[in-house]
């Protein structure tokens, strides 16, 4: 049997509060920003939060939290160490656009277990979307919260898509690239003029896209092992295709 490695926290309480004196030095007021721009740092903040009130290991938080109540068997930390069966190893393109494929070198995570240092599978990700949508992990009051749109930033938030995600029909080029940011979440309307949140994420050459309907219900996860699927596929617009099928 194997044994799953002890996964330390990540931040000593002491860093924790400069790490949070840094953030109130910044003169950013949500009202005066244009754009959005992922923040591993923020994110891995939020765990070193959770470790300082809960007194337990990130990892071990979410287990008991999140995901046993949840039913993901297969979500876990990505441990430099730890054997995980049936693994899938990621890949990019040869020279960014050509169609060989070549196996993207192991990064150590550790640094950033809570914005992309996890380990999961479509199922664990579905599983984590209806229980987010039947209340088994939040109240309802939590939830609405989580998922309320604290600001819509004036500029794309990634600009250099624009070009390419123009000429696809799941993107409307009056609001390219333009979403309500929520807490870690993003808010998006599609086509038909249905509400959903949504996440991607990107590394170690590998794509997931999860995108929840609260109003229809529906959930949909992707994962790709690769980083660059090819001229005008992106993963959300892939899960919005999903969705149509069940929605239309």
């Amino acid at each position: 049997m194997l044994r799953r490695p002890a996964v330390q926290p990540a931040f000593s309480l002491p860093l924790l509060r400069c790490l949070v004196a840094q953030g109130n030095d910044a003169q950013n007021p949500l009202d005066s920003l244009q754009e959005v721009l992922y923040s591993s740092f923020a994110t891995a903040l939020i765990q070193g939060i959770v470790e300082s009130v809960s007194g337990l290991g990130f990892e071990d938080y979410l287990r008991r939290n999140v995901w046993d109540p949840a039913g993901m068997k297969f979500t876990q930390f990505d441990l430099p160490g730890r054997v995980v069966v049936g693994r899938a190893d990621g890949y990019e393109r040869e020279n960014g656009g050509s169609t060989e494929f070549r196996r993207v070198l192991q990064e150590d995570v550790s640094y950033k277990y809570a914005s992309g240092g996890m380990i999961s599978t479509v199922d664990d990700l579905c599983r984590f979307g209806e229980a987010l949508l039947t209340g088994r992990l939040l109240s309802e009051a939590t939830r609405t919260a989580m998922w309320t749109t604290a600001f819509t930033p004036s500029t794309p938030a990634m600009p250099q898509y624009n070009a390419r995600d123009k000429e696809h029909p799941y993107t409307e080029p009056e609001t390219d690239g333009i979403f309500g940011q929520a807490l870690i979440w993003r808010i998006a309307t599609d086509k038909q003029g249905r509400t959903f949140i949504y996440h991607p994420g990107e590394v170690k050459g590998t794509l997931t896209q999860l995108i929840i309907y609260p109003k229809e219900g529906l959930v949909i996860a992707l994962q790709y092992n690769t980083e660059t699927l090819g001229p005008k596929r992106f993963p959300r617009f892939d899960a919005l295709a999903f969705a149509d099928l069940f929605l239309e």
